[in-house]
């Protein structure tokens, strides 16, 4: 996963626009790796913050709504995804983020 990781990071501190042909390697990697290890939460974050870059927005979101349906206990799978609801501005999915990790996980708090 550090491909992604190195993705990522270029994209986050590049000014630079998406390379549709990088991003599309990486999401192949990324498929590859969840045909691999399916219940790994890990990877779905990596393919939300592929999508994020691109504002594929929708996608981001199922990639982080599947990370919690793989282990509803994991507190950084809901966490990761109420930051994005947060970053996207959603108050509606921000408010629904929490609510299901404080349903999922007695006691969570950011």
């Amino acid at each position: 996963i550090s491909i992604v990781d190195l993705y990522n990071t270029r994209a986050y501190l590049s000014d630079t626009p998406n390379d549709e042909n990088t991003r599309k390697h990486i999401l192949e990697i990324l498929d590859h790796t969840k045909s691999i290890s399916p219940t790994n939460p890990e990877v779905y974050w990596r393919i939300a913050q592929v999508y994020s870059w691109t504002t594929d927005l929708g996608s981001a979101e199922k990639a982080y709504r599947d990370a919690i349906a793989i282990d509803p206990s994991i507190k950084v799978s809901h966490t990761f995804f109420i930051n994005f609801a947060k970053n996207k501005g959603d108050q509606k999915l921000y408010q629904q983020a929490i609510d299901q990790a404080q349903k999922d996980i007695p006691g969570f708090k950011l």
